[in-house]
C-alpha cells in the first residue's frame, strides 16, 4: 500500500500526518522508523486526546 492509501484506510490526512512526521524528524532525526508509521500516529494521538 502506498502511503496515501494507508492514510486514507486509516482515516487520516495523509497531508498533517507528512507535515506531522517531517516536523517530528527534524526535532529527532534519530527516532525510530516505526513509530513514524500511520498506525503508530494514530494510536498516539489518539491516546493523547
Amino acid at each position: 500500500m502506498s502511503l496515501v492509501t494507508t492514510c486514507k484506510a486509516r482515516g487520516i490526512d495523509a497531508e498533517a500526518y507528512l507535515k506531522d512526521v517531517l516536523e517530528r524528524l527534524g526535532k529527532d532525526p534519530s527516532l525510530d522508523p516505526a513509530t513514524l508509521m500511520p498506525r503508530a500516529c494514530q494510536k498516539a494521538h489518539a491516546q493523547a486526546r
